[in-house]
């Protein structure tokens, strides 16, 4: 198999596909990126491949059956301090499969989340050295108060929290996963169901797979934090943007407070909402609702 550089990867579902394509968008158009993109999707989108395979944007859907979580659903629904995400997102979950040896074929894989807003180039974030490694963003970033322990319903399954703190220190740092760079040389073809095995047991997280993911990442060591300093005259990434800087500064932010009011920005946000009229009359039987609205 010959593989190749790198490859950007996203995880939807019927719901989020219009903030997929917004972000697949805005990727291209501000992030000047021409690579490879996968969109992983799941069962209600499978017989939708065809037109996301022809979108448009070069972007490649790759189906990956969903996770049979009930169980574990129904053994966390009696305990009070279970967190509401985790009946309300499931699917969260599918993002398990961005560690499937199908990734192989790139060296390496960036994930960012639905709905990320891309402000500048993104090739310095592509650049970092994640040999042997996954990138990601500290979730405690800046004060870092907040531990791996503040990821699970440690008060209704103690049991489970003694095990946990064995694999990793309850006391560590963790990331979010709403973006991650990492080298595909950390992928087995195991390694989807040594994460899902977590889940099964460690079914007291209460950020669905970010807890889990963190747990497989750290037990082996592979995290790396993301840099939070200046590179190349721009922050790569924050969850939203920090005084004194704006988004602009940035090259990506899952949830920016303010938006740049560039002539640039609304040509990209009337070019997609045409855009995306014209791609819901070729999504059929999907018919996904738009639900976009103008940055401005």
């Amino acid at each position: 198999m010959r593989v190749r550089g790198t490859c950007i990867v996203l995880v939807t579902n019927r719901s989020h596909l219009e903030r997929c394509f917004l972000t697949v968008w805005q990727l291209r158009w501000f992030g000047k990126y021409r690579g490879n993109i996968v969109v992983i999707v799941g069962d209600d989108l499978r017989a939708a491949m065809p037109a996301i395979a022809r979108s448009g944007l070069g972007v490649t859907p790759q189906y990956f059956p969903e996770l049979d979580r009930s169980e574990a659903l129904a053994v966390v629904k009696e305990a009070p301090h279970t967190s509401e995400v985790v009946f309300t997102k499931p699917f969260q979950f599918h993002k398990v499969h961005l560690f499937d040896a199908f990734f192989k074929q790139w060296r390496k894989v960036l994930y960012v989340d639905t709905k990320m807003r891309v402000f500048n180039p993104i090739r310095p974030l592509l650049e970092l050295d994640c040999k042997n490694s996954l990138i990601a963003h500290s979730d405690a970033f800046p004060d870092y108060t907040r531990t791996l322990e503040s990821q699970f319903n440690t008060k209704d399954f103690p049991d489970l929290t003694k095990e946990i703190g064995a694999l990793v220190p309850l006391e560590s740092d963790y990331f979010q996963t709403t973006m991650m760079l990492y080298d595909t040389a950390i992928i087995s073809d195991t390694t989807v169901q040594e994460i899902v095995d977590l889940s099964l047991k460690f079914l007291n997280s209460n950020t669905n797979e970010q807890a889990i993911i963190n747990l497989w990442a750290q037990s082996q060591k592979l995290w790396k934090k993301f840099p939070t300093s200046i590179g190349e005259g721009k922050l790569l990434y924050d969850f939203w943007e920090r005084e004194p800087f704006s988004a602009g500064d940035y090259v990506l932010l899952k949830y920016p407070r303010t938006i740049p009011k560039s002539f640039s920005r609304r040509l990209a946000d009337r070019g997609f909402s045409a855009y995306w009229g014209i791609l819901t009359r070729q999504l059929s039987p999907v018919q996904p609702q738009s639900s976009f609205r103008s940055s401005e």
